[in-house]
């Protein structure tokens, strides 16, 4: 049996927009603002149509008015800090599917195999005027720039292995889909650069409840090292 792509929705770090479609494929565009990712319609349905919401001050909006210099991490650059996360029961390793301007991604097949809950994790080094409050202030912004978005809660701050982070999580329309969304953002300062770690989970509506239980592993016991 073919293995489901990872399903996900488009989200925008500093100048870059990254799309994870439930086809599988990833498809790096440039562009200024975050929003949903059209894909197949599944029974999870809205019956009303998404309305526009007024754009909030992302951390990408923060990057590009502050000329701060952007550049991705991947595993294993040098003097990057290092991210490993745990992998819970009925999870694992996206391998393949794993998008290419990821850090790392893990889905859950057992729960829904035509379209897992995934999560998606994201680094990326900032240098110039870093504001590392900022970061932290803008960062729950970018979910509710997506469509229809309906949080859960307020902002979450917290810690990840001693690093400040900020957690929020709810829902937003996809195509006809409702689907679950959560997002923690990590800011790591380290002699001459700031680096955000972010942490994309992403799911049907119905299975909302994955992404609660793997994001409060992963808050337990992820750790982030500094070379």
């Amino acid at each position: 049996m073919a293995v489901a792509a990872i399903a996900g929705v488009i989200l925008l770090v500093g100048g870059i927009t990254f799309a994870v479609s439930s086809g599988g494929e990833e498809n790096p565009t440039p562009g200024d603002t975050t929003s949903s990712a059209p894909t197949e319609p599944s029974d999870e349905t809205t019956s009303t149509s998404p309305k526009p919401a007024t754009h909030a001050f992302t951390i990408a909006d923060y990057i590009k008015q502050s000329g701060i210099v952007e550049t991705p991490v991947h595993r294993g650059d040098p003097g990057a800090p290092v991210f490993n996360w745990p992998i819970p029961p009925g999870w694992i390793d996206a391998g393949t599917r794993t998008p290419a301007w990821a850090y790392s991604a893990i889905v859950n097949d057992p729960v829904n195999p035509p379209d897992p809950p995934s999560v998606i994790s994201l680094i990326s080094k900032l240098t110039g005027d870093v504001d590392p409050n900022k970061l932290l202030e803008y960062a729950p912004n970018e979910l509710q720039n997506l469509a229809d978005y309906k949080g859960s809660g307020d902002p979450v701050r917290g810690e990840i292995s001693g690093f400040p982070s900020v957690h929020l999580g709810g829902s937003y329309a996809k195509g006809e889909q409702r689907r679950a969304i959560t997002q923690t953002t990590v800011v790591i300062q380290a002699p001459g650069a700031v680096y955000v770690l972010q942490i994309n989970a992403d799911a049907l509506e119905r299975d909302k409840g994955a992404l609660t239980d793997v994001n409060k592993v992963i808050e337990a016991q992820a750790t982030i090292a500094l070379p």
